[in-house]
């Protein structure tokens, strides 16, 4: 168990140090050893009453190709069930042992073409019961079975390698907000718009544009906006949204609307020159356009901000998507 220990310390100090895009591959290569697996998938997905839907899955010597055969006999797959009934509690199986029959044609098959003759599987259930998260781990031999000490070992780990995942998300999203500003509020979602994480403002920025919002999956609207003009920003009536890609994820990045997404492309330009502390004529020189000019977009921006002077002008002017 010292072992062990040392491994937590290194999952937990890997957490506070590694980047967000990194921490997943670099957690499963710190337990690889230990549980002496061939290959992983961490995933989450929807819990619905006509089952359970796959969403984003983080692979360990796996290949896209892998997941969506899976998708296509998970009907057969029992281990789903089973460990989405008992959430916490890992299950160790053979995969020939345990489907056996006609009926299962497929999924054996399937394991034995992917090598998942041996399967660790462990799911947590989100509150609510909407949402699961999932890691199973996996060897090619059909006699390699996991120990019972493994799978020991493994139910232990579990709860350490979500909750190592929510800080190293938490820290770096943490430095995001302090860049951004602290109206800013942060999630990760997959790239069909399903949300893997979320800070709780996010959850009710969301909620104050669409009311009747139920997550996992984000508002078809809002996903569309984002998928059909990669880069420009959701401007909705009560928020404004980004996003960017992060991995085989987006990193969304949104805030309550503001006087200032009133101002135009040019305006906006104009006064955060001119809030910097330039003059006037400066801002001109700066932009190639007459000293008038730049009077004339500046007392735009005045009216349409409710102020009346560039004191008073910085506090309009935060980092916005």
């Amino acid at each position: 168990m010292d072992e062990l220990l040392k491994l937590l310390l290194e999952l937990y100090r890997g957490a506070s140090e590694r980047p967000i895009e990194e921490f997943q591959d670099f957690a499963l290569e710190l337990i690889k050893p230990v549980l002496r697996f061939e290959s992983g998938r961490w995933g989450v997905g929807c819990l619905a009453a006509d089952g359970f839907t796959p969403g984003h899955v983080h692979l360990n010597n796996e290949t896209d190709e892998s997941v969506a055969s899976w998708e296509e006999v998970i009907g057969q797959d029992t281990i789903v069930s089973a460990v989405l009934a008992r959430p916490g509690i890992t299950l160790a199986d053979c995969v020939p042992s345990r489907y056996v029959g006609k009926g299962f044609t497929g999924i054996r098959d399937y394991a034995r073409k992917y090598r998942h003759q041996n399967v660790l599987a462990t799911a947590f259930v989100g509150p609510g019961r909407r949402t699961a998260e999932w890691l199973s781990f996996y060897r090619g031999d059909a006699d390699d079975c996991f120990s019972e000490r493994e799978r020991q070992i493994c139910e232990r780990l579990m709860p350490h390698l979500l909750q190592s995942l929510s800080i190293n998300r938490n820290l770096h999203l943490h430095g995001l907000r302090e860049q951004a500003g602290p109206r800013a509020s942060f999630a990760l979602a997959d790239l069909k718009g399903r949300l893997w994480f979320a800070e709780a403002d996010f959850h009710r920025l969301i909620v104050r544009e669409w009311p009747a919002w139920l997550e996992p999956a984000l508002p078809r609207q809002l996903v569309d906006a984002l998928t059909r003009r990669p880069g420009e920003p959701y401007a909705g009536k009560h928020i404004r949204l980004a996003a960017a890609p992060l991995g085989k994820l987006m990193l969304l990045k949104g805030r309550p609307r503001s006087p200032v997404d009133e101002l135009t492309p040019r305006e906006l330009e104009i006064a955060r020159a001119y809030g910097s502390g330039l003059t006037h004529r400066e801002v001109a020189v700066q932009y190639g356009i007459s000293p008038e000019t730049v009077r004339h977009h500046l007392r735009a921006v005045f009216g349409k901000l409710g102020i009346c002077d560039k004191a008073e002008l910085s506090r309009f002017l935060p980092p916005c998507p």
